[in-house]
């Protein structure tokens, strides 16, 4: 049921004049819209109002001078005044309870904008709630319209996390700028200096705590960058199978060498040079992976001189050394080389359950998994 439907139902309501299908709708409805809520809120008060009015009695005196009055008008014949006089009376003291409800009710609608602090209806999710989803958006709605300036410089947050607001009408929408944190409890507090569009303000600040699902990742990380962006496009995030980062995104000295059924990348590392040898599985997409140490040291031999068919190449230094010695030279899974190595600036960030890589030669976004497969993301940025 719609608003615009339902609050012709207000009145019966209160008085308790529905049947009970309707009546459950209305229940319904205002259980889920805090302005219809209101309205009967306003309805109660009035009505409340108007029964704490006194009771006074007409003036001594009154009713005899208003018959007297209308007896000296002349078009009205004196046989039926006394019959009249009494209804008039009536209409008269009707239109004056009506006239004063009218003005009562005006009244209250000022005190309400003009004298009472602002206050929050609804928000999402509930005060002290639970097993909230990491992605999840929070809501505020308002009483009434609000300065939104005031609001969101009002608004601060425990842990702290950079926000953004989005506003809609008197519901304002708060959205991390990152996933919230597993198994975190937050706090947002909205301070009582946010004030309504006519100036009153918050009477105290408001708190609203809630506790994230799943396990503590402290000492975790969301990546960002593109790493950041494919782990949420396409690895699920938070509740991906990757897991969190590790660590942060580095950049290293690397290089790249294709073979007929693979790809070899090397990593210039601090203490120990790596080498990951990537094998396709069916196709370049997808495949099995391992990760060796690079062995080879300036001053040994390049190459062992070794005659490729037509078309290829011996690989050389580090990849050469671990092509013969580790992988079976010519009949090693990965074959020859299709090139020679190329140097480039790569990057590289571990996760929980793997790591990935970036070539930017290929533009690609390796996904080294933890059970030795890998997954190619080729990048359209």
């Amino acid at each position: 049921m719609n608003c615009e439907r339902l609050r012709p139902l207000l009145s019966a309501y209160l008085d308790g004049e529905l049947d009970p299908e309707r009546y459950d709708l209305v229940v319904d409805h205002l259980a889920a819209c805090p302005d219809c809520a209101r309205l009967l809120g306003d309805f109660r008060a009035l009505g409340q109002d108007i029964r704490a009015l006194r009771d006074d009695p007409v003036p001594a005196g009154m009713r005899d001078e208003f018959r007297t009055r209308l007896r000296q008008r002349r078009n009205w014949p004196t046989l039926i005044v006394p019959q009249l006089a009494g209804s008039l009376l009536s209409i008269v003291f009707v239109i004056a309870l009506v006239a004063l409800a009218i003005g009562m009710s005006r009244a209250i609608q000022q005190m309400k904008a003009l004298g009472h602090a602002a206050e929050i209806v609804a928000s999402y999710p509930l005060d002290g709630a639970t097993d909230v989803s990491l992605d999840t958006k929070l809501t505020l709605t308002f009483a009434r319209p609000m300065d939104q300036v005031s609001v969101e410089e009002a608004i601060h947050i425990t842990p702290e996390v950079q926000l953004a607001f989005a506003w809609q009408g008197k519901a304002l929408t708060v959205v991390p700028f990152v996933d919230w944190q597993p198994a975190t409890t937050y706090t947002l507090t909205v301070a009582n200096t946010a004030r309504e569009v006519e100036g009153a303000l918050l009477e105290e600040p408001i708190s609203l705590r809630f506790t994230t699902a799943g396990e503590s990742s402290v000492g975790l990380l969301n990546p960002i960058g593109r790493f950041g962006y494919l782990w949420r496009a396409e690895l699920g995030g938070p509740g991906g199978a990757l897991g969190y980062a590790t660590a942060e995104e580095q950049e290293f000295w690397s290089a790249v060498q294709p073979f007929v059924n693979g790809l070899m990348v090397w990593l210039d590392r601090l203490h120990e040079d790596h080498i990951y040898v990537l094998v396709y599985d069916q196709d370049e997409s997808h495949g099995t992976w391992r990760r060796y140490t690079d062995t080879w040291r300036e001053g040994d031999p390049e190459s062992a001189g070794l005659t490729p068919p037509e078309g290829l190449l011996e690989p050389i230094r580090g990849f050469g050394r671990l092509w013969r010695e580790e992988l079976g030279g010519p009949d090693a899974p990965i074959g020859w080389a299709l090139a020679s190595e190329q140097g480039c600036v790569g990057a590289m960030q571990p996760f929980e359950h793997g790591v990935m890589l970036w070539n930017p030669l290929s533009r690609t976004a390796f996904v080294l998994w933890e059970d030795g497969a890998w997954t190619a993301y080729p990048s359209s940025q």
